[in-house]
C-alpha cells in the first residue's frame, strides 16, 4: 500500500496541500490505491486521513489529535499517524513531507522491516527556530529521518549538496524538483506578453511594495500592462490600499485562491512570471520554486531574486532575469525580457524538458521496488 503524510496550510479556513499538491494529482491522475494523511502544520484542526482507491475518494475520517499546544499536537500526531501506518505492515511505501511525518515512517520500519520510507526534503533552513531548545528537538528529528530513511528526495540542488555534505551516499538521494506534471503544446498557446503573474500566501514573504512600484514606471512605456495576483493573507488590504494609493486598480488585479488546475490555465495565457522573495522567510535559501518551475512548463520567462535554489538553472538556462530586491531592477529585467522575449521563453520549454515527469518517475521507481 502506499501511504502519504503532509502537513497543510489553513488560510482564510481553506486547506492547503502545498507539499504534497503535485504527488496527490499524479496519483489521483494515474488511477493508484492511496492513503493520504493530512495533518495541519500549526495544530488548528485534527488531523485527517483520506483513503484511494484507483484514484478516486472512498472515505474520509477524523484522527484523534490534538489541537492548539503545538508540542502535543505534534507528538499525538506521530503517534495517530504511526496507529495508521499498522494498518500496512506488509511492504508498504511511505512518502512524508516534513520531518515530523518521516519521524513516524522510521519508528514504524522497526516494527516493518520490509516497509521503505521516503523523506520528501521539501525544504531546509540552517536555524529552524528562535528557541535552542526547540532547534535541538527539531534538528535531533531531522537528522534520524536522514540517517535512516530508504531514500531522501530532494526538492533543489542546494539541499541535495547538503546532504551530501552531511555525509549521505549518493545513492539515497534523488533530485525531485518541484516540476508540474503538465503536458501541453505550447506553441498553440498565444502569449499576452504584458500580463504578469504570480501567486501565494498574501504575507510579507514577497516584494509586492517593489512589484507595485515597478508596474506604476512600466505603465507609462507599456500602458497594456496587467498584473494578475492569485492569493489570500494577513497582508492583503494593506496591499490592496496601496495599490489605490498608485491609482493602480485597473491594473493590478487581485485574485483569490482558484483550483490549481485553473491557476496553470492563467500561467499559461501570461507573458512573464514574477517570483520575488525578499529572504524574510530563511528557508527559501535552500527551496525550489514551484511558482518558476510552473512558468517555464509553458515558455513564461521569470523575473525573480536570488533567494532560492532555483536561480542556478535560471542563470544557466537564460529562462529570465534575476534581480536584488530593487523595483528598478525589475524595471530593467521587463525591458530585456521584452527585447528578447523568444529567446527567453524557448529557453524556459528547454529547462522545463530536461526534467518532464520527474515525480511520476520516482513514485513509480520507489513503490515498484
Amino acid at each position: 500500500m502506499i501511504v502519504l503524510a503532509s502537513h497543510a496550510y489553513l488560510v482564510d479556513d481553506q486547506v492547503f496541500d502545498v507539499l504534497f499538491e503535485r504527488t496527490l494529482e499524479l496519483l489521483i491522475k494515474k488511477n493508484h490505491s492511496f492513503v493520504f494523511v493530512r495533518n495541519y502544520i500549526y495544530g488548528e484542526r485534527r488531523s485527517e486521513v483520506l483513503t484511494y482507491k484507483n484514484g478516486v475518494l472512498v472515505e474520509t475520517a477524523t484522527l484523534a489529535t490534538m489541537t492548539g499546544n503545538l508540542p502535543l499536537a505534534y507528538f499525538s500526531q506521530v503517534l495517530v499517524l504511526l496507529k495508521v501506518l499498522s494498518k500496512y505492515r506488509a511492504g508498504a511505501r511511505f512518502i512524508a513531507a516534513n520531518p515530523l511525518n518521516a519521524f513516524s515512517g522510521i519508528l514504524f520500519k522497526i516494527f516493518s522491516p520490509s516497509s521503505k520510507v521516503v523523506f520528501y526534503n521539501t525544504d531546509y533552513s540552517d536555524r529552524r527556530f528562535d528557541s535552542w531548545i526547540l532547534n535541538f528537538f527539531f534538528r535531533f528529528i531531522e537528522r534520524v529521518c536522514v540517517m535512516f530513511s530508504d531514500y531522501i528526495w530532494c526538492v533543489s540542488s542546494r539541499i541535495f549538496d547538503k546532504r551530501l555534505s552531511q555525509g549521505v551516499p549518493a545513492d539515497r538521494l534523488v533530485f525531485v524538483p518541484n516540476v508540474p506534471d503538465i503536458q501541453v503544446e505550447i506553441s498553440a498557446k498565444k502569449k499576452l506578453n504584458h500580463v504578469l503573474i504570480t501567486s501565494g500566501i498574501l504575507s510579507d514573504q514577497q516584494d509586492y511594495f517593489g512589484l507595485f512600484d515597478a508596474v506604476k514606471v512600466l505603465k507609462v512605456k507599456y500602458p497594456s500592462i496587467l498584473l494578475k495576483i492569485y492569493g489570500n493573507g494577513d497582508k492583503e488590504e494593506m496591499y490592496k490600499n496601496y495599490v489605490k494609493s498608485l491609482e493602480l486598480e485597473e491594473t493590478v488585479l487581485f485574485h483569490d485562491f482558484i483550483p490549481h488546475k485553473e491557476y496553470l490555465l492563467a500561467a499559461m495565457g501570461a507573458g512573464i512570471g514574477i517570483a520575488l522573495y525578499n529572504g524574510s522567510w530563511g528557508f527559501n535559501y535552500y527551496g525550489d520554486s514551484t511558482k518558476c518551475r510552473e512558468f517555464f512548463a509553458f515558455g513564461v520567462p521569470v523575473i525573480t531574486t536570488d533567494t532560492h535554489s532555483t536561480v542556478k538553472e535560471i542563470v544557466d538556462y537564460e529562462c529570465g532575469v534575476v534581480c536584488d530586491v530593487n523595483s528598478t531592477q525589475y524595471v530593467e529585467a521587463y525591458d530585456e525580457i521584452m527585447s528578447r522575449y523568444e529567446y527567453y521563453s524557448s529557453n524556459c520549454l528547454r529547462l522545463a524538458k530536461t526534467h518532464e515527469n520527474i515525480l511520476g518517475k520516482s513514485i513509480l521507481s520507489f513503490i515498484s521496488e
